[in-house]
């Protein structure tokens, strides 16, 4: 009988003010998510110190998965009992909607939430490389024209200190002389009485003159 009292106290306690929540409410599988009961008595008290706990727990296909039982504490003017953790951890990674239960210590019944697992989402295909388009060759620089070789003044030629060379004027050739012609003069007649002999020269027969 004081047990069915109690059961109903409890009932009673669940029904009024106790509650259940998860956040989030929905994730992928290697998310945390806490799941938190609250509890509301009527005097006010929080029955710190493990007094009284709480047992959570996970719905899978194959039963119930016990996460772990957990004393309340106050916070706040709240006395709660919590659990932070991911699906992963209890081997839990398939999408879909899963129950998150919490069992007080004593109690009928659990409370209850509902948590939903994300589909991964698909990997982004890798983007296609653009290929670069080719460069355009650039044109060959043209070669520059040599510059021409600036001529270097010739030296002005030094004056030199020797006397320039005396031409000598040409030489003439001498003209001939003309040889006088000799005409022969007629032999003259003998003078009678001077005995003058032709071709003899003397006092008494003076030297022809010749003629030019």
């Amino acid at each position: 009988m004081a047990l069915a009292c109690l059961g109903m106290v409890f009932l009673a306690q669940v029904a009024l003010a106790d509650s259940f929540a998860v956040s989030p409410t929905q994730g992928l599988a290697s998310a945390s998510l806490t799941a938190t009961y609250t509890y509301v008595s009527a005097t006010g008290a929080c029955p710190v110190g493990g007094k009284l706990n709480v047992t959570f727990s996970w719905s899978a296909a194959a039963g119930p998965i016990t996460i772990g039982t957990y004393p309340f504490n106050l916070v706040g003017n709240s006395c709660i009992s919590t659990v932070t953790f991911t699906p992963t951890q209890l081997k839990v990674t398939t999408p879909g909607k899963y129950t998150v239960q919490g069992l007080l210590q004593g109690a009928p019944g659990p409370l209850s939430a509902t948590y939903v697992i994300l589909t991964p989402p698909s990997p982004s295909p890798s983007p296609i490389p653009t290929p670069s388009p080719s460069p355009s060759p650039s044109p060959s620089p043209s070669p520059s024209p040599s510059p021409l070789p600036t001529p270097s003044p010739s030296p002005s030629p030094s004056p030199s200190n020797a006397p320039a060379p005396t031409t000598p004027p040409p030489t003439q050739r001498p003209s001939p002389i003309a040889t006088p012609v000799q005409h022969l003069a007629p032999s003259p007649s003998p003078t009678p009485g001077t005995g003058c002999v032709v071709g003899a020269v003397s006092s008494a027969c003076p030297s022809p003159i010749p003629t030019p």
